[in-house]
């Protein structure tokens, strides 16, 4: 589970960095194309880095207490599938919300 959110984390991150990289190249400084593009993707490169250290927290605190406690529902699978698959679907929101285009009106 570590992993999984590390991973998670990871790829935020680089998102993030990569935005604010291809930000700076294609807007000219302090326009307010610029500002906005610094600030979404500064939040994502933000969120990515605090989603690994929740990572290694839980990872170590919280998922031990968790699998003790609760051993029988995360010890079948389709706990740790739908658990993936949540993540992976809210990945896919995030990228066609960052992708659509606002309909003129």
């Amino acid at each position: 589970m570590e992993l999984l959110f590390t991973i998670v984390g990871i790829i935020l991150l680089l998102a993030g960095g990569t935005g604010i990289v291809l930000t700076c190249i294609n807007y000219t400084l302090a326009t307010l194309n610029w500002i906005e593009g610094i600030l979404t993707f500064g939040v994502f490169a933000i969120l990515g880095f605090i989603g690994g250290v929740i990572a290694n927290i839980s990872f170590h605190t919280v998922w031990p207490w968790l699998v003790a406690n609760f051993s029988l529902i995360f010890a079948t699978e389709y706990v740790i599938s739908g658990i993936a698959g949540a993540l992976i679907t809210t990945l896919f929101v995030v990228i066609w919300v960052y992708l659509s285009k606002p309909s003129s009106q």
